[in-house]
C-alpha cells in the first residue's frame, strides 16, 4: 500500500458526531433548514449537505431515507438560501460551515460537488470531500470505477474550497454503505490510497475513521 503524506491527518469517528481536534466539530442540524438560527457561527462546523424531511433523516448516524425532492430545485434552493442567510454571521464570527456530501443529500455526488462549487457559494462555505459517503449499495459492484471518478473529479474543484478528504473503504452493512478501515480490505484499500495520493486531495487534510489508517 502506498501513501503520500497529507499536510495533516485527523482521526474521526465513523459516525457523524463529535469533535475532530484541530479541524472542526460535527453538528446534526440541517444546513437546508433554519441552520444559522440553531448553529454557532464561530469555528468550523461540519454538517451533512442538506435534506428536506427530518422524519427521513438520522444525521448523527449518517442515514437518510430516499427522498428524490432533495435533488430538485426545492432542495437546491433551500440549501443555497440558508447558506446565504448565515454567511454574514459566519464572516463576523470568523467561522465556516463545511458541507459533507452524502448520496441522499442535496450535494450527493462528485458532479453535484462541482455544480455547487461552480455556483460560487458564500466564501464561508467549504466541502469535506467524502467518496465513500457518496456511494449507494448498487454502486459497490463497480466500486473501483466510481471511486476513481470521484478522486479524478476533485481535480476540477477549487482546492481552497476543499477543507479535507475522508479516506476510508466502503462496506455494506444493514443495506447501507458505511465507512470501514482501509486495513480491512487490503486490495481495495491500496487502490483507494493510490487514487487519493494521485489526486489534488493529497495536499489537503486527511481524515480517517480508523487509527490503523492514520498510521498506514
Amino acid at each position: 500500500m502506498t501513501s503520500t503524506p497529507a499536510t495533516v491527518t485527523h482521526l474521526m469517528q465513523a459516525i457523524h458526531a463529535g469533535e475532530i481536534p484541530g479541524f472542526g466539530r460535527f453538528v446534526s442540524t440541517n444546513p437546508a433548514e433554519s441552520f444559522s438560527a440553531r448553529t454557532p457561527h464561530a469555528g468550523r462546523v461540519i454538517a451533512w449537505a442538506g435534506w428536506l424531511d427530518d422524519a427521513k433523516a438520522d444525521p448523527e448516524a449518517g442515514t437518510f431515507e430516499p427522498d428524490f425532492q432533495v435533488w430538485t430545485d426545492a432542495g437546491w434552493s433551500a440549501l443555497r438560501s440558508e447558506l446565504a442567510a448565515g454567511h454574514p454571521h459566519r464572516v463576523e464570527a470568523g467561522g465556516t460551515i463545511c458541507l459533507r456530501p452524502h448520496a441522499r443529500c442535496v450535494v450527493s455526488d462528485p458532479q453535484s460537488c462541482l455544480t455547487f462549487l461552480r455556483d460560487d457559494p458564500p466564501s464561508s462555505v467549504e466541502i469535506l470531500y467524502d467518496p465513500v459517503a457518496m456511494l449507494t449499495p448498487d454502486m459497490l459492484e463497480h466500486v473501483e470505477d466510481h471511486l476513481a471518478r470521484a478522486f479524478e473529479a476533485a481535480a476540477e474543484m477549487p482546492a481552497d474550497r476543499l477543507a479535507g478528504c475522508v479516506v476510508a473503504a466502503p462496506r455494506l452493512e444493514a443495506g447501507r454503505v458505511v465507512h470501514a478501515a482501509l486495513a480491512e480490505f487490503p486490495k481495495l484499500g491500496g487502490f483507494i490510497r493510490e487514487a487519493w495520493a494521485a489526486s489534488p486531495l493529497a495536499s489537503r487534510p486527511l481524515l480517517v475513521t480508523d487509527r490503523r489508517d492514520a498510521e498506514g
